[in-house]
């Protein structure tokens, strides 16, 4: 076979895969949309309920644990801080909790495929963790500067008001 006849047939098959892939590719991912939809319309309550009118509930999805490490930022200079200086911060950490999810369900609807629960969270320092849990870490409270700031400001124009007020109430005979 000649080098031109393998290119032209090179040329033909390209133009084939790329005439197929158009449908095909709807094809294929309308039927992925439909696999994931039939497969997940009722996971929420396969993998909680332990019976049909979930009456039951699956004690593994009833409580579970999981592990989370987390860093602060310590403030090393407060008082410097409190005096107009800038911040300087050490991060600190890791330290490690184990969570524990407990969840209850409050409403199962078979028909909907609803199922409504509560979940809460209880965190507990992990025996093995690399920073003690209960070590001091200083921050700023980052929402309240803002507030003290327009705060102090805005009460001190307030009194101020105040003050002009009560003075403009009183009678001219009466002031000393």
């Amino acid at each position: 076979m000649s080098m031109l006849a393998n290119s032209k047939m090179m040329l033909g098959a390209a133009l084939v895969c790329l005439i197929l892939s158009a449908p095909l590719s709807m094809l294929s991912t309308g039927a992925v949309e439909g696999a994931v939809e039939d497969n997940f319309e009722t996971f929420p309550a396969d993998s909680a309920c332990a019976n049909s009118d979930c009456s039951e509930i699956e004690e593994d999805w009833a409580t579970s644990t999981g592990e989370r490490s987390y860093y602060a930022w310590n403030l090393t200079n407060p008082t410097e801080v409190m005096a107009g200086a800038d911040p300087v911060y050490e991060q600190v950490g890791p330290f490690d909790y184990d969570i524990t999810y407990t969840r209850e369900v409050i409403e199962f609807n078979k028909d909907a495929g609803t199922l409504k629960y509560s979940e809460s969270k209880v965190y507990t320092c992990a025996e093995d963790t690399r920073t003690p849990c209960d070590m001091e870490v200083t921050t700023t409270n980052i929402p309240f500067q803002p507030q003290v700031v327009g705060a102090t400001g805005t009460a001190i124009s307030g009194i101020m008001d105040l003050t002009k007020a009560g003075f403009a109430l009183q009678e001219p005979s009466t002031m000393k």
